[in-house]
């Protein structure tokens, strides 16, 4: 389908290949702008599966947290966490961002068994005055 571009981040289960893509504009990358969430359910044929998206943003992760929901890690717009619902693909709400350490949510990892989300940030790489580290959210999941 042509709509992979720079994946930064993929994740594998029973649905399929997830993965966190953002367009840039670089040459031999598929050109456009923002970034998605696609499901590859079918690796072979390169269909592909929108599941997110976000025009104004580059995407830097993705973390599964269980058949409702995901987590996206935006670069541009803020340097957010947004929570997506699987069905409706919108965004339910942000994740605060930890007032300790600054840059970009990157990379993301869900501890199914602790209910924790575990989510690397870069630190402010403009003027290396902030430090980047690791951060770790509890989950709640509803009933």
């Amino acid at each position: 389908d042509r709509k992979i571009a720079y994946g930064r981040q993929i994740l594998c289960n029973d649905q399929g290949i997830w993965m966190a893509n953002s367009y840039e504009a670089r040459d031999g990358l598929n050109q456009g702008t923002g970034s998605n969430v696609l499901l590859i359910t079918d690796f072979e044929s390169g269909k592909t599966e929108t599941m997110a998206s976000f025009p104004r943003s580059n995407m830097t992760g993705i973390a599964l947290l269980d058949e409702r929901w995901f987590v996206v890690g935006l670069w541009s717009g803020g340097n957010r966490l947004v929570v997506v619902e699987k069905k409706t693909r919108e965004v339910v709400f942000e994740l605060p961002p930890p007032s300790q350490l600054a840059g970009t949510p990157y990379g993301m990892r869900f501890d199914e068994r602790t209910g924790k989300l575990f989510v690397t940030y870069t630190g402010d790489i403009s003027n290396l005055e902030k430090r980047g580290g690791v951060a770790v959210f509890k989950v709640l999941m509803p009933d």
